[in-house]
Order: C-alpha cells, then sequence, then structure tokens
C-alpha cells in the first residue's frame, strides 16, 4: 500500500492529465452518437405509428407529405443499419477530427506541460534536486529527467491508440467502408487504404511533438517557483515558437523568398493530428524531429552548467 501511495505521489500530475485526456475521449464518443443516433427514439415511434399505416391526420407523421416520402425516410435511415454499417477508421477519425477530441489541437502542448512541470518541478521547488545530487553526478540525474520526459510523451500517442482501439470494439472490428462514407469530410482514399501506416505516422510525430513540449516544460521548471505561472509561460513560450515557425520561417522564408506553396499543413504544427489528403510524411517527421533538435539542443545548453542552475533554484528559493 505505502509503494502506491508514493507511486500515486510522484505521479499525480501524470494520473490528472492521462485522466483528463480519458475524460475526452469519452465524452467525444458521446458526442458523436449523440449527433449522429439521438433521432433514433423518434426514427422508431414513426415507424411503429406511420409506416404502412394511414398518415393522415396522425401527428407522428404530419412532416410527410405522402406516403412515398415516408417509406423513403424508413427504408434510407433505419439506425440499427446505419450502426451496422459503421467502419473502424471511420469511427476513429470521427472522434480525432470532428468532436471535443479535436480541442487536443491547441490544449494538448499545456497537458504536456502540466505532467512535466508537476512531475519535475517540485524537486526544484523544494531543493530536493541537490540531496539527488549528493547520490548522482549531475549529467544522470539530467538523463533521468529527460527520460521521465520521453516517457511522459507518450500519453498522446496513447490516447490515439486507446481511441482506435475503443472503435475496433465498438464496430466489431468492422473494416469494410461503405460506399457513402467518401462523401464525408474525414474520407481520404489513400489514408483508408493505409491507415495502419498512416496512425504510426501520427502517433511518431505526436510523441515528437510532445517531447518538444516537455523539453519547454522542464527548461522552466527550474526558472519559476510557482507552477501554475511555470505553466502558463511555458504554454506562451510554445505558442510564440508555434507562430515564428509558421509566420516568419513559413510564410516570410520559404514561401515568400524561396516561392515554395502549398506547404500549410507541413508547418501547421498545432494541426499534427490528423491529414485529410495525401502528405510527405518524410517530409513531415523531418520538421518535427528538427523543431524537436532545436528544443533538445537549447535546454540541454541551458541547463548543462550546474552551477548556474544550482544558483538559480536558490535565488528562486531564496
Amino acid at each position: 500500500m505505502k509503494k502506491i501511495n508514493t507511486f500515486f505521489r510522484k505521479n499525480k500530475s501524470i494520473i490528472f492529465i492521462f485522466v483528463v485526456i480519458l475524460s475526452i475521449i469519452f465524452f467525444s464518443f458521446y458526442q458523436y452518437f449523440k449527433d449522429y443516433y439521438s433521432y433514433s427514439k423518434s426514427y422508431y415511434e414513426i415507424k411503429e405509428k406511420c409506416y404502412k399505416k394511414d398518415i393522415k391526420g396522425n401527428k407522428y407523421c404530419s412532416f410527410f407529405s405522402d406516403e412515398s416520402q415516408l417509406n423513403n425516410y424508413i427504408e434510407n435511415n433505419n439506425p440499427k443499419e446505419k450502426f451496422d454499417k459503421l467502419d473502424a477508421i471511420t469511427l476513429t477519425c470521427e472522434i480525432v477530427e470532428n468532436n471535443l477530441f479535436s480541442i487536443l489541437q491547441l490544449l494538448s502542448p499545456m497537458l504536456i506541460i502540466i505532467a512535466i512541470i508537476g512531475t519535475v518541478h517540485a524537486e526544484f521547488n523544494s531543493g530536493m534536486f541537490k540531496n539527488y545530487l549528493m547520490r548522482m553526478n549531475y549529467k544522470q540525474y539530467l538523463k533521468k529527467k529527460i527520460f521521465q520526459l520521453m516517457k511522459i510523451a507518450f500519453i498522446l500517442p496513447c490516447s490515439l491508440i486507446i481511441i482506435f482501439v475503443c472503435s475496433c470494439l465498438i464496430t466489431k472490428f468492422n473494416f469494410n467502408v461503405d460506399p457513402t462514407v467518401k462523401n464525408i469530410v474525414v474520407y481520404d482514399s489513400w489514408k483508408y487504404k493505409n491507415f495502419i501506416f498512416y496512425g504510426f505516422m501520427i502517433c511518431l510525430l505526436q510523441y515528437i511533438m510532445s517531447i518538444v513540449y516537455g523539453c519547454i516544460g522542464l527548461f522552466y521548471s527550474v526558472k519559476n517557483k510557482n507552477p501554475i505561472i511555470t505553466s502558463i509561460i511555458a504554454y506562451i513560450t510554445f505558442i510564440f515558437e508555434d507562430l515564428i515557425i509558421y509566420i516568419i520561417i513559413y510564410s516570410i522564408i520559404i514561401n515568400k523568398v524561396f516561392g515554395l506553396k502549398e506547404l500549410t499543413e507541413y508547418f501547421n504544427i498545432t494541426g499534427y493530428w490528423f491529414f485529410n489528403q495525401p502528405m510527405n510524411y518524410a517530409i513531415l517527421i523531418l520538421i518535427a524531429f528538427l523543431i524537436f533538435l532545436c528544443n533538445f539542443i537549447f535546454i540541454c545548453y541551458k541547463l548543462s552548467n550546474k552551477e548556474k542552475v544550482v544558483i538559480e533554484n536558490e535565488k528562486q528559493n531564496a
């Protein structure tokens, strides 16, 4: 029991963030089925009270002009048949792209930052990290924190895997795509035909970007005593970095100077959750990796000097 309590105490921020994401996933599924199947009750009432019966003067049938219109509605809107045709790929895409879960495009950096800060901030804030340095050298300590960061970065890819697994269970592992699906927004021929590879690429992109968010959070954990202020400043830093990448690097340099257009989605890093058109994933991974590399080199440089970090920490706790 003591080990369990210790585990929850040390990882309470990670557990909190994971619960938040699971809640978002749950409400996203709820929202989807509410939006697409909420008519089920009225459908069966109409079928029971109107179908193949005298519809004149019946309040349930008043919005049908004639029997043929009613028959067409009954035959083409059966919710059970509609549900049976639902495939796992479409359900996954709908949840990620068109429901509450889509807020993670803007919220995910903050969630990862909070998870990182909540995990390591207490050590810096209390000065406990100096006690750790008595048992290990500074480089080992930094490696431990970075390894911890890399584990936390799995939260976002795991959320996508959970959605896919839930979609498979709900649809009973149905991967037969109904022809009508080709008319919906989330459909892309290449994406559907190569969904496992596509999903892996999205998870990999989210993992790399999560490390970027974590690097920013780890850097500010040393710089500020208040975890709330630290989280806000770290998130603002990410937004600022995002604007530099999109406006200065892409819009001004790459687009205007070099004339390379049609690359908007490649540099919209908050949009790395899904794509509804063919993409060059080698370029996407390269961009994400370069962003990670710049942040990783920066944090290693800024935190490499043990004396400066200790002095900075002492100033914060003075």
